[in-house]
């Protein structure tokens, strides 16, 4: 009762007081380590669903249930072959196969998630859960209105399912309804306030309500549906198709200017990628629902990459008013230094976040050592600080594509 309510520090108390008086419980430690898994304490989670399966190798539930623990942890090999095993025990056994679903569409495999999730459907063609996934590979695969059908079906069995209403609201979303994605979005926040999945959702209606972030949310969502592999081919693939464009039309006097103009809008969109998620998570601090639904990564990211452009704008006019190279200089300083940074705040918490935090700080020496350097001169610094600014200059220069190749490789894990 306490788990269905989401109270999950009582229930783990109440679960803790059990195994108290019954150590061996394989049923008191699954649902301890399932509170401790939604509550993201996953080393915990792991440790007593591993006992659970120790203590009952041969029940079904307990490995299903480990794998769904797998499954949060982010450990998508062992959460599958924990699934498997489940299934050779019980092939009715439908958590399993909801996780096998859930592996497939973490690695964008739709018709693998839509396979599994029509193997629990066919042993309980009312599972909600396996419903949302086959409404996700629907949707992912551009059959919106396909979707949206199943979605409804699953409210209709549970009008109370946060994880439905989320799923319609994306869906409404993609279809570019922003009035019934909000209604979806606040429906699923008010019944599960910590489903994280409809707060990004509610979030990015609130910026979709602006035309141009509107076409950026098209485009992110539409990359989402596919592998890391299809992604890196369309990264590579519009970069090659700029240097194409770009170097056919330098190559002839007559279409110079359409040249510049093609790099100069394939640079924008560039940068409107980049930085167009902490930039509006910046206006979103100023909305009374939005202030509410970000995270405080999210509105420090917001503020700490709209200053950073702030300020490098703010060089850049101050190098056009008074021909000043200093401030040439610091917009390159604070203009690369905002790109690993606008990274880092868009990434997913643990290693990616972790990586790029150190990417971050890394790129703040050097535009401190390449600011120096070229501020006053080597020559005028002393040995030791001259050779230092140095390597950071020689250093700075890559800060900005290999933070977003190393976002890019990090994100597609």
């Amino acid at each position: 009762m306490l788990i269905h309510s989401h109270r999950y520090e009582e229930a783990k108390r109440e679960l803790s007081l059990g195994l108290a008086e019954d150590p061996e419980n394989p049923s008191n430690h699954l649902m301890l380590g399932l509170c401790h898994s939604t509550l993201k304490e996953h080393a915990m989670a792991i440790e007593h669903g591993e006992l659970a399966v120790r203590m009952a190798p041969d029940w079904a539930k307990s490995h299903a249930m480990l794998a769904w623990i797998y499954l949060q942890a982010d450990k998508y090999k062992d959460a599958k072959l924990g699934a498997e095993h489940a299934l050779q025990l019980e092939p009715s056994e439908t958590m399993a196969s909801n996780v096998i679903a859930m592996v497939y569409a973490h690695y964008k495999d739709w018709e693998g998630a839509s396979r599994a999730a029509e193997m629990t459907l066919s042993y309980d063609p009312d599972d909600t859960e396996a419903l949302n996934i086959r409404a996700l590979a629907l949707r992912s695969q551009g059959k919106a209105g396909a979707s949206e059908e199943e979605l409804k079906r699953s409210l209709q069995i549970d009008a109370e399912d946060a994880t439905a209403h989320a799923n319609l609201g994306w869906t409404y979303l993609q279809k570019g309804d922003l009035h019934k994605a909000e209604t979806h979005f606040r429906e699923a926040l008010r019944i599960n306030p910590e489903l994280d999945w409809a707060r990004q959702g509610a979030l990015e209606t609130l910026k979709a309500k602006v035309p141009i972030y509107r076409w950026i949310l098209g485009y992110f969502i539409w990359m989402a549906t596919k592998t890391a592999g299809i992604q890196w081919m369309i990264i590579v693939g519009l970069y090659l198709g700029y240097k194409v464009i770009y170097v056919a039309l330098a190559a002839n006097p007559s279409t110079q200017g359409l040249a510049y103009a093609f790099m100069a809008v394939y640079l924008l969109f560039c940068v409107t990628t980049w930085f167009a998620g902490p930039i509006s998570n910046a206006f979103l601090v100023l909305h009374p629902f939005g202030r509410m639904a970000l995270t405080p990564w999210e509105r420090w990211g917001g503020l700490a990459v709209g200053a950073a452009i702030v300020l490098t704008l703010a060089s850049l006019a101050s190098e056009i008013v008074w021909q000043n190279e200093t401030g040439l200089v610091l917009a390159m300083c604070f203009g690369f230094t905002a790109i690993p940074m606008a990274m880092m705040f868009q990434s997913r918490e643990g290693t990616p976040r972790n990586v790029l935090a150190l990417v971050t700080m890394a790129a703040v020496v050097m535009s401190v050592g390449f600011g120096v350097g070229a501020i006053h001169g080597l020559e005028n610094l002393p040995t030791a600080a001259a050779s230092f600014c140095q390597t950071c200059s020689q250093g700075f220069i890559f800060v900005p594509l290999g933070s977003i190749i190393l976002a890019n490789v990090l994100s597609m894990r």
